[in-house]
């Protein structure tokens, strides 16, 4: 389980015999009867199920259109606001998780390295996609990106030097619609982090909050790369 480790005995002393690998963190349940062994397999079973439903992505993005929800998430992400914390429990008993939980950057970033190949980095966003189909093929000499009956070829001097080159293709072919964003606090690195959300998502967050938006994310520009 992503969460914790558990251990279900029949019998009292066996608690005691348990091996040294399994310390104080992890969860002990007696089950001397098949129903109680029933209950902490099935309150498991929903535990996990919880934990999955927490931190897979939401931005499998169904609509173009205004999504109340997601906005807020964005929202908190960008004012620096706590959503509600989620609490986990294995048959009554609190679970602390031992991987996260799901930060926001976990569930709705998209992490690119800069030796990424580049139809690679096209299916990153398209799982960001429910409906609409974002498609990237490379051939020896170039790369053709495709998007709603619209396409961008790059070539092999565009690709393989500088991944930006890709994604700066992938938000014109999806504008309108879409646009990505640079995580501002990643670009430092080899890996950077992006955000894949509506246009409308970004307007209103611009509208709303500019200096704060500006703070955390970055409009994707010509100047923008990995190499300096």
């Amino acid at each position: 389980m992503p969460l914790t480790t558990g251990v279900i005995v029949s019998r009292d002393d066996y608690l005691r015999e348990l091996p040294t690998w399994i310390d104080d963190e992890d969860h002990k349940f007696l089950c001397s009867t098949f129903e109680d062994f029933q209950r902490v397999i099935v309150s498991g079973w929903q535990l996990s199920m919880q934990f999955i439903e927490a931190s897979d992505s939401k931005t499998k993005w169904a609509s173009k259109e205004h999504d109340a929800e997601i906005y807020k998430v964005f929202e908190n992400y960008i004012t620096g606001k706590r959503g509600n914390k989620i609490r986990y429990a294995w048959d009554g008993r609190p679970v602390k998780p031992n991987l996260s939980s799901g930060t926001f950057l976990d569930v709705y970033g998209i992490d690119v390295d800069w030796r990424d190949m580049d139809s690679s980095i096209v299916e990153y966003f398209a799982d960001s996609l429910k409906y609409e189909q974002l498609i990237g093929e490379e051939t020896e000499t170039s790369l053709v990106i495709s998007y709603e009956g619209r396409t961008i070829e790059l070539s092999i001097d565009e690709i393989g030097k500088e991944r930006y080159n890709t994604i700066r293709a992938i938000n014109k072919l999806i504008a309108p619609d879409y646009e990505i964003r640079a995580v501002l606090r990643s670009m430092r690195g080899d890996t950077h982090c992006f955000l894949f959300a509506p246009s409308w998502l970004w307007q209103n967050l611009q509208e709303s909050y500019s200096e704060q938006l500006s703070l955390k994310v970055k409009v994707i520009t010509e100047t923008d790369g990995f190499v300096s």
